[in-house]
């Protein structure tokens, strides 16, 4: 008896529009972010580690950074692989990332829950150290940053990238002599823009950074370039009210308000 009435209910779900529920379909790939820093010290970030919480400074699985001497995706570590091969830069030390890592997981909803890091910053860098010759094409700065992107974009190929790049540049070439013309230096960095894009991609959004008194003498030439060059998807934030470690270099609270300030305009690149 109770064997011919599973047969009749067999019958009855075959004939019938009925189904049995299956589990869901796991969700495709989502977009994710790749983030690249780009330019001096300050892109780098001379931030104590011995002066953040320690909770900060766990592993930060949902930031996977380039590591700059495997060229490998790790989980962010700060002390660990955060400041690999930036010239000048002291061990101990932690930028942009920090701050980073703590958005990405207060707000999975937005950032999704895992991001990508390149750190691709030098210290001590002048815009014209950035330029492409015969010579650094392989090994200066701009052949590191093209090592660098091109190992990452491979590695993550099968995702769909939200690209972004923050950029801080023109502190030494105030501080140590670069361009007298703020049209050479606005030139030249317009010129980099476009050879970082040459490998990120055509319209990848650059976010640059202003700077603080008394360094202020090509804030206006950075607006120009993020408003008037004919330069698409760049912008520009203040780098003013965001407190100092020393005279060149925003300390952590500093880094948090200025990062901030550029991943609000992130938030509108890709709403």
């Amino acid at each position: 008896m109770i064997r011919l009435y599973f047969i009749l209910l067999a019958i009855l779900l075959i004939s019938c529009d009925c189904y049995i529920a299956q589990a869901p379909a796991p969700p495709p790939i989502t977009d994710r972010f790749l983030f690249i820093f780009n330019g001096e010290s300050n892109s780098g970030g001379a931030a104590y580690d011995s002066l953040s919480n320690s909770a900060d400074l766990l592993p930060q699985p949902q930031v996977q950074i380039l590591n700059n001497s495997t060229f490998s995706f790790e989980t962010l570590d700060i002390g660990t692989n955060n400041t690999i091969d930036h010239y000048n830069m002291p061990a101990g030390r932690h930028g942009w990332e920090l701050n980073l890592s703590k958005m990405v997981a207060a707000e999975t909803n937005y950032y999704g829950d895992t991001v990508y890091l390149v750190k691709t910053g030098q210290g001590l860098s002048r815009i014209d150290e950035w330029a492409v010759t015969t010579s650094d094409t392989t090994n200066g700065y701009i052949g590191k940053f093209k090592k660098r992107l091109d190992t990452a974009q491979y590695k993550i190929k099968n995702r769909s990238l939200k690209k972004v790049i923050f950029l801080s540049i023109g502190l030494n070439d105030i501080i140590y002599g670069g361009p007298t013309a703020t049209s050479l230096f606005k030139s030249r960095v317009i010129q980099h823009i476009a050879t970082m894009r040459a490998i990120t991609g055509a319209n990848t959004p650059v976010i640059m950074t202003k700077f603080f008194a008394p360094y202020t003498n090509y804030d206006s030439v950075i607006d120009s370039i993020a408003n008037n060059s004919g330069l698409t998807n760049v912008y520009s934030v203040s780098g003013s009210s965001a407190p100092l470690m020393d005279n060149a270099h925003w300390n952590d609270a500093g880094l948090k308000i200025v990062s901030d300030r550029m991943l609000a305009i992130v938030k509108s690149i890709y709403p």
